[in-house]
């Protein structure tokens, strides 16, 4: 759920100005991924490059290993 209490996201949702997250809020989102998905940690700037929902879903497969 996102801070706006979105439940479904598209993958071409901005996740700052779509779905309300704010600096803290994608920090949270990167610790949340590092540990479901069991990823090594996301540093600062691979967390800040993230701008749509889409731009997740390839941080974690390109970090888990899965291919981009």
């Amino acid at each position: 759920m996102s801070p706006l209490g979105e439940r479904t996201a598209e993958s071409h949702h901005d996740v700052m100005n779509d779905l309300g997250y704010d600096s803290v809020a994608i920090v949270e989102l990167a610790l949340v991924l590092e540990t479901e998905f069991e990823l090594q940690p996301i540093d600062d700037e691979q967390a800040f490059d993230v701008v749509t929902v889409g731009d997740v879903e390839q941080l974690v497969r390109r970090l888990s290993g899965a291919g981009a």
